[in-house]
């Protein structure tokens, strides 16, 4: 990881634009959607579900991680210079550019057909405020007084 980068230092970095929507799920929906699928086969063979539980920008992740977080949080996009890995890293940029990787579900229908599915807040309030809290307080590499 760069220096002065993760949240415990106050900033999220990741593949999207500050203002472009990506969709997230809780990994906890997604077991709950197998199970639901699973239970049901006749109601659901032969569909391909995508799922999400959420869609947010960069930006929004910054201002609601910052509210539970009770300090700023900022968002920056990883950088697009030259970096380890950058060919595969790049190639997942483009695809988040253009949409592929970025999520298309209709939140709407997903959430009257499964209406368990977390939204951000609800998850950073509910199964993500302990990971949240670790986050916070992870020393930094070569820093021995946490």
């Amino acid at each position: 990881m760069a220096p002065e980068t993760g949240l415990d230092q106050g900033r999220l970095s990741f593949l999207m634009r500050p203002e472009q929507p990506m969709q997230f799920i809780a990994v906890r929906d997604i077991g709950r959607i197998a199970a639901t699928v699973f239970g049901a086969p006749g109601r659901y063979a032969g569909r391909t579900l995508e799922i999400a539980g959420d869609a947010l920008t960069g930006e929004a992740l910054a201002e609601h991680l910052t509210r539970a977080a009770g300090r700023p949080i900022d968002y920056r996009r990883l950088p697009v210079t030259p970096r380890a890995g950058g060919e595969v890293l790049d190639r997942l940029m483009a695809l988040v550019d253009d949409g592929r990787l970025a999520g298309n579900v209709d939140l709407d229908a997903l959430r009257a057909e499964f209406p368990f599915l977390l939204g951000f807040d609800r998850w950073l309030a509910g199964p993500g405020a302990g990971l949240l809290d670790e986050v916070l307080r992870a020393p930094q590499e070569g820093d021995a007084s946490r």
